[in-house]
């Protein structure tokens, strides 16, 4: 590029008259003619700022010229204060982001590559699933043990609970891979009742509330209402008895809970009669992985069994100041880990602005958004660098928590972040960390902070340097 428009960045300043022309400052660059930078949406662009009513902070053109192939500009304009009014004076930084864009350009092609290809595997598998889950049925209606059958059933309905994710996840244009619930249940208990209701008058399955979650997480949830309303099926109505089996999930902010109720004979009196097998243990397992807890009570006439997940914590005082959401910026170069932690950061009750892995990109978000808290990792994409972002970051008076596996580097880096948070860590200690941190940078010392999180006092000079 020529010596005025670098591939990094040219900073021109300029004064500029009432009517703003850009050809002014554009003679200064000998490589490109001044008609080539009079554009009108630079024109309208640069005019706002001079009259102290701007549109937007920073405008992309396109600058084009013969047998020369075209330029993305990024061109950001500040209003400089002056006591001669009349003579307005911006200074004027230009960006050549047309690699950026380009490269913007083939990760947005191989993303929609993937998800092309991600949707044929789960059909795929879910087609497979389905030819298993066929053949345990078979079986089990060959089968003359009431024992097996009731084992072969239970395999069925346990393939088909995560055949039917597969399948819903397969045909969705979701890029977050994100599960309808009221209509992944009402297709999991159709196919129960299929299988193990011969008599679909007798016993209904009812399903109430609903929303969206992760597709990992919607495995968990129906592997339980799997387990629940089978266990419903076999136990709950004796003898021809007839009934409903309800299923229903609510969610609220971070708190959300999965409800299996019948109306049928209740829980045994005797406590020893009570038995407890393979779905039992499952039902557990998975609740402890959701971070939730079992409760077993009556339902008069019946049983209900509630799987209840309680952040209370997280919303009071954290999420919301004044009314409003607080915004937080993550800047990770896994992908995979940044999306988990947007998840459960949303479902805290927070605004996550864009996810980006690259320094620049990070910093026009923070001008852009004044994010309340960054979680930044340290090793970025490109080479980027986590503590130099941070530094600047800290500039722009946006506080930093460090999420990196180099402890040592983020301990050193205490004068331009807020605190740390060494990896491996889960999702739901990280919302835990940021809801510490932002009550303790608002004054507030009630919370407990989580174990593993260090918050800096901002006392140390010296920063390790990048590895």
């Amino acid at each position: 590029m020529a010596n005025c428009v670098s591939r990094e960045r040219a900073s021109l300043s300029a004064r500029f008259s009432r009517s703003i022309q850009p050809r002014r400052w554009a003679r200064r660059c000998s490589i490109w003619a001044p008609e080539e930078w009079d554009l009108p949406e630079l024109r309208a662009f640069l005019s706002g700022i001079a009259d102290g009513t701007p549109q937007a902070t920073a405008l992309e053109a396109e600058l084009e010229r013969p047998e020369v192939e075209a330029r993305c500009l990024c061109i950001h304009a500040r209003l400089l204060a002056y006591e001669d009014l009349s003579q307005p004076r911006l200074l004027v930084a230009v960006a050549d982001v047309t690699d950026a864009r380009a490269n913007e350009r083939a990760k947005e092609e191989v993303i929609a590559r993937l998800g092309v290809l991600l949707r044929e595997v789960r059909h795929r598998v879910a087609n497979s699933l389905q030819i298993v889950s066929a053949v345990l049925l078979q079986n089990a209606g060959r089968t003359k043990s009431a024992e097996a059958r009731a084992s072969l059933t239970a395999a069925h309905n346990r393939v088909m609970s995560v055949a039917t994710i597969e399948r819903q996840l397969s045909t969705s244009e979701d890029g977050d891979q994100s599960v309808e619930l009221e209509t992944y249940f009402t297709s999991l208990c159709d196919s129960m009742a299929a299988a193990m209701i011969g008599d679909r008058q007798r016993i209904a399955l009812v399903v109430n509330g609903g929303g969206s979650v992760p597709s990992r997480m919607s495995v968990s949830l129906g592997l339980i209402v799997t387990e629940l309303v089978t266990n419903a099926l076999k136990y709950a109505f004796p003898n021809d008895r007839a009934g409903q089996i309800e299923v229903g999930y609510q969610a609220h902010g971070p708190n959300w809970s999965l409800t299996v109720k019948d109306n049928g004979v209740g829980m045994p009196t005797d406590p020893s009669v009570v038995r407890t097998g393979l779905g039992t243990s499952m039902v557990q397992a998975l609740a402890r992985q959701l971070q939730a807890k079992v409760d077993i009570g009556p339902a008069i006439p019946g049983t209900v069994i509630s799987i209840e997940h309680r952040q209370i914590a997280l919303i009071k005082g954290s999420s919301e100041t004044d009314g409003r959401r607080k915004k937080l910026m993550i800047v990770e170069d896994e992908a995979l880990v940044a999306m988990t932690l947007r998840d459960e950061l949303e479902g805290a009750g927070y605004q996550v602005l864009d996810l980006t892995d690259r320094h620049e990109e990070a910093v026009a978000v923070a001008r852009e958004s004044s994010p309340d808290l960054a979680l930044v990792n340290i090793q970025l994409g490109g080479r980027d660098d986590g503590i130099e972002l941070a530094k600047q970051l800290k500039v722009l008076d946006i506080p930093v928590l460090l999420i990196s596996g180099q402890v040592s580097r983020a301990h050193s880096a205490q004068t331009v972040a807020v605190g740390s948070m060494p990896k491996p860590y889960s999702a739901l200690e990280m919302a835990q960390a940021v809801a510490y941190l932002l009550a303790h940078l608002a004054g507030d010392e009630s919370h407990v902070r989580p174990e593993g999180l260090e918050v800096f006092d901002g006392s140390q000079e010296d920063l390790a340097p990048a590895a």
